[in-house]
C-alpha cells in the first residue's frame, strides 16, 4: 500500500507542520496515566470491518454522527505521540495503536457519505438500531443532525494529522473530499438564531467546530478566507446577546460588534443558555467546550485563534462556575435528561477555561473533578462505566455500554495541557466556596441560586418548577431530577399546564426569598410557593396546593429527589454502594446496585415523620401530613446515575 503522497496538488494535500510540545507536564502526565490505564478497555471493544481492507471500528461501529469511533480513534493516536507512552502497562505497542487509529480513520472516511456506496455501518449495534447500515455524515438529514458531524470532524482532523507519516494516499484523499463536503454544506451559511426553548449554543458551537477544522485542514485552498470568514460568524454567534445587536463598539475587521451579532441570539440575557426546554448544563457548557477544542487545534496548526472565539465565552463560563458543586459539575437548575455523574465532560470544559482564561479557580475545579474522577474510574476496574450498569441499564438512547466511549474524552484535557501547559496554581477550596458564595437571581432563566459554606440550592419556576438542594457533596449526593421537591400533581381531565400569577424576588448578598404563586393543570389547581435561603445554608420552602374547581386528583406527590448511590460517592465498605436513611424511630441502610429484576427493588414506607436525614449528610424537616418513601431502586428503564 503506497503511503506518500507525492505528487499531489500541494494546495489541498500538503504536508502538514504542527506545533506539538514532545515533552510532558505535571497534568498532561496524570491525565496521560488514566488514558493508558483505559486502553485495554477501547482496545477491547475494537473489532476489523471486513468491507475494505484495513478498517475497523469501537463499540459496535454503529452510533450517531461516528462518535463511537472517533473518540477512542483520537484517544489512540494522542497517547501514540507521547514520549512517555509505556507499552508495558496498556499491553499495546505504539505502532499498535498507531494502525488500530488509521484503521478506524479509514473505517469513519468509507462510511461517510462521501464513501462508496456500498460501505454502510454493520446491521447490528451495541445500541439503537436506528443507525444500522448507514452513511453518517446525515446528507439530506436537515442542518440539526448534518452540522453536528462537525464534531467528529474535529477529532478526525486531529487524528489524520498525528498520523500523517503513515497515511496512504487513498486515506488522504478521502479526507480532503469530506472536508470539501463539509464546506459545501455550511462554508457560506449564516448562523442560527436561537429561542427560549433551544437557544441554539450548541449547534452553532459544533458547526464551527467543524468549519475550522475542515479549513485548517485545507488551509492552502482558494477559498481559506472565505470560509473562515464564515467560521468567524458562527463562532461568534455561539453565544450572543440580545443587547449585542445595539452594541456599535467596532469589534473586528472594521465592523461593529452589532454588525456581527446580525440580530441573533443563542443566550440568555443573564448570561444561560437553553436547551432540551429547560436550562441545561450540558448545554450550556457547550460554547466553552467547542471553543477549548478549537483553541486547542489553532494551536496545534501554529496559528493564532480570532476574537470571535472568545466572544462572551468568559462570561459563559462564570456563570458555570459560579453554578457548580465543588468537583466542578454544573448544578441542573431545572433538571436534567442525561447522565447526572458527567465527571469527563465537566472536567475538559473547566480544563479548558482553566488554559483559554488562565483561570485559577477553573484550575481548582479541573483538579477535583480528576481527583474523583480517579476513583470512579478504579472503583470500575478501570473504565468510565459500571459493568454491572452496563449488563442491566439503558442511557437515554442507548443501552449503557456505548456510552463508555464517552469517557475517553478526557482525551481532550490531556491535549488542552500537552499543548498549552500545566496551567495556573489552583484557587484553595475553601477560599473558591468563600469567594462564589452568595444569592443569584437569574430573571430570564427564570431561577435563583443561593451558594453558601455548606453547599448550594436553587429554585426555579420557568421550564421546571423545582427545588433542587445540595450539600457540598453536590451530585454525588442528589441527582438533578427534573421537577425535584416540589408538587408533582396529575388531575384527571385537566392536563398539564402552568399560567403565571404572582412572582416576587427579595435578593440579598448572603439570602434571599422567593414567593411564586401560579395556576398549573389547565388552571383547576392554585400552586403557591414560599422559598427562602437562610445565610447559614439551611433553606425554608413552604407549598400549598388550592382547588380552583372541582376536580379529582389522580397523583401527588411532593419532596421527591433522587439520591445516588454508587460505590465511590459513598462510605460503605469499597467495594460496597450504600445509603443509610436516619428517621425518629431508627434508622435503615439501603445497599446500591444494578439489576434486571423488578423483585429486587425495596420501599421503606414511613408514617410522617418530623425529619430524616440522609446518610448523616443531609437533614429534612417536613411539617404537614403525607406518608414518606424511601424507594430503593435497582431496575432502571432509563440510567442517569
Amino acid at each position: 500500500m503506497e503511503t506518500t503522497r507525492g505528487g499531489f496538488d500541494d494546495i489541498l494535500y500538503p504536508e502538514k507542520s504542527i506545533h506539538f510540545p514532545d515533552t510532558e507536564n505535571g497534568m498532561s502526565r496524570q491525565f496521560l496515566d488514566l488514558i493508558m490505564r483505559w486502553i485495554p478497555t477501547g482496545m477491547h471493544y475494537y473489532n476489523e470491518w471486513p468491507v475494505r481492507p484495513n478498517c475497523g471500528h469501537f463499540f459496535g461501529g454503529v452510533f450517531w454522527y461516528g462518535q463511537e469511533t472517533a473518540e477512542p480513534m483520537r484517544l489512540l493516536a494522542l497517547a501514540a505521540s507521547s514520549n512517555e507512552y509505556d507499552a508495558k502497562s496498556t499491553g499495546f505497542s505504539r505502532e499498535e495503536l498507531r494502525q488500530t487509529a488509521l484503521k478506524a480513520l479509514r473505517y469513519l472516511c468509507f462510511t461517510h457519505d462521501t464513501g462508496p456506496a456500498d460501505c454502510v455501518r454493520p446491521d447490528i449495534s451495541l445500541g439503537q438500531s436506528k443507525p444500522c447500515s448507514t452513511k453518517w455524515g446525515e446528507r439530506g438529514s436537515g442542518f440539526f443532525r448534518e452540522s453536528q458531524c462537525g464534531s467528529t470532524l474535529n477529532k478526525l482532523v486531529l487524528t489524520a494529522v498525528l498520523l500523517q507519516d503513515i497515511l496512504d494516499v487513498e486515506t488522504w484523499q478521502m479526507i480532503v473530499e469530506i472536508c470539501l463536503d463539509y464546506l459545501r454544506r455550511f462554508g457560506r451559511m449564516d448562523p442560527k438564531s436561537g429561542v427560549y426553548w433551544d437557544t441554539q449554543t450548541e449547534e452553532n458551537g459544533w458547526t464551527f467546530s467543524g468549519l475550522v477544522a475542515c479549513a485548517l485542514f485545507l488551509s492552502g485552498h482558494p477559498a481559506f478566507e472565505q470560509w473562515m470568514g464564515t467560521a468567524k460568524k458562527w463562532m461568534f454567534s455561539t453565544t450572543a446577546l440580545p443587547r449585542d445587536s445595539r452594541n456599535q463598539k467596532i469589534f473586528a475587521d472594521g465592523r461593529t460588534v452589532a454588525e456581527w451579532n446580525e440580530h441573533r441570539f443563542t443566550t440568555l440575557p443573564d448570561g444561560l443558555a437553553e436547551n432540551h426546554g429547560m436550562v441545561h448544563p450540558n448545554y450550556l457548557g457547550a460554547s466553552v467546550i467547542f471553543a477549548s477544542r478549537a483553541f486547542a487545534l489553532y494551536s496545534f496548526f501554529g496559528m493564532t485563534p480570532p476574537p470571535h472565539l472568545f466572544w462572551h465565552r468568559k462570561m459563559v463560563y462564570e456563570t458555570l462556575k459560579l453554578t457548580s458543586d465543588e468537583n466542578g459539575i454544573p448544578m441542573p437548575l431545572q433538571g436534567m435528561d442525561w447522565r447526572y455523574l458527567a465527571f469527563t465532560e465537566s472536567i475538559c470544559r473547566n480544563a479548558g477555561a482553566h488554559l483559554m482564561f488562565e483561570d485559577a479557580d477553573a484550575a481548582q475545579l479541573e483538579i477535583s473533578g480528576l481527583e474523583q474522577l480517579k476513583k470512579i474510574f478504579l472503583s470500575y476496574g478501570d473504565r468510565f462505566l459500571d459493568v454491572e450498569v452496563a449488563r442491566h441499564c439503558h442511557g437515554v438512547q442507548d443501552p449503557a455500554i456505548v456510552w463508555e466511549h464517552r469517557g475517553a474524552q478526557i482525551i481532550d484535557a490531556y491535549l488542552f495541557h500537552r499543548l498549552l501547559g500545566e496551567g495556573q496554581v489552583p484557587t484553595p477550596k475553601s477560599k473558591l466556596r468563600k469567594k462564589l458564595s452568595g444569592f443569584y437571581h437569574f430573571p430570564h432563566g427564570g431561577l435563583v441560586l443561593h451558594k453558601h459554606e455548606k453547599g448550594q440550592v436553587s429554585f426555579s419556576w420557568r421550564n421546571q418548577t423545582m427545588v433542587l438542594p445540595w450539600n457540598l457533596d453536590g451530585t454525588l449526593l442528589i441527582g438533578g431530577a427534573q421537577g425535584s421537591y416540589l408538587a408533582r400533581l396529575t388531575v384527571e381531565g385537566h392536563p398539564q399546564s402552568e399560567t403565571p400569577v404572582t412572582l416576587k424576588v427579595d435578593a440579598r448578598p448572603d439570602s434571599g426569598c422567593v414567593l411564586l404563586v401560579q395556576d398549573i393543570a389547565q388552571d383547576s389547581v392554585r400552586q403557591e410557593v414560599v422559598f427562602g435561603a437562610l445565610p447559614d445554608g439551611r433553606t425554608l420552602v413552604w407549598e400549598k396546593l388550592i382547588a380552583r374547581k372541582k376536580v379529582t386528583v389522580s397523583s401527588l406527590q411532593q419532596g421527591f429527589l433522587h439520591v445516588i448511590n454508587e460505590p465511590f460517592a459513598t462510605e460503605g465498605p469499597a467495594d460496597k454502594a450504600q445509603r443509610t436513611l436516619f428517621f425518629p424511630d431508627g434508622s435503615q441502610t439501603f445497599p446500591g446496585f444494578a439489576s434486571s429484576d423488578k423483585n429486587d427493588d425495596t420501599f421503606l414506607k414511613l408514617q410522617s415523620p418530623e425529619w430524616v436525614n440522609l446518610d448523616n449528610r443531609m437533614s429534612f424537616y417536613f411539617s404537614g401530613t403525607g406518608q414518606t418513601v424511601y424507594h430503593n431502586r435497582h431496575v432502571f428503564e432509563v440510567w442517569r446515575g
